[in-house]
């Protein structure tokens, strides 16, 4: 398992381990939150995440408000993701989005935004 936090990068784990560049071999992530705002799409195999006592397959576009406690992600085979991170308040300068909605929650990013990203949500 690796520990990422937020902008500062990753921690290792005693039990993390290296795999070469595009092993499709699951890994479990420990992330620690960093109070920003994302926007993420998924172009690889599905990522799971777990919030609260469930994990869920993540879509392939969406939004995550900002998280205030940790969480797990894990691949379920080859990674390919494309995460854009925003101050959290230009969500709501850009899009007069109710950030409070979102807090603590990952979804579709067609739920948060509609249309606004046409074919890419």
């Amino acid at each position: 398992m690796k520990r990422v936090t937020g902008i500062g990068g990753m921690r290792r784990n005693p039990i993390a381990r290296d795999l070469p560049l595009g092993d499709p071999s699951a890994r479990l992530y420990y992330m620690d939150p960093d109070g920003f705002p994302e926007i993420i799409f998924h172009y690889g195999d599905p990522y799971r995440i777990r919030l609260g006592e469930e994990w869920e397959i993540q879509e392939p576009s969406l939004f995550a408000g900002q998280i205030t406690g940790h969480f797990f992600l894990e691949n379920t085979g080859r990674s390919k993701m494309i995460g854009i991170k925003l101050m959290p308040a230009a969500v709501v300068q850009l899009t007069a989005l109710d950030m409070s909605l979102y807090t603590d929650r990952v979804v579709p990013l067609s739920q948060a935004f509609g249309d606004r990203f046409g074919d890419l949500a």
